[in-house]
């Protein structure tokens, strides 16, 4: 048996400079690999990327 195991997670949104501010005020960091239109943010063990 091969155990499944998760390392990114993708969010679609509309307003991603209004979700960034939502993850910036819950102290998350961005990691350097976003873009204007593209966030993501290292957490323990997977990437979430909006």
């Amino acid at each position: 048996m091969v155990l499944q195991r998760v390392s990114l997670i993708t969010i679609g949104c509309f307003d991603l400079p209004l979700v960034r501010k939502f993850y910036h005020d819950l102290e998350w960091e961005e990691t350097d690999h976003g873009y204007e239109d593209y966030a993501v943010y290292k957490t323990v063990g997977v990437l979430l990327s909006l």
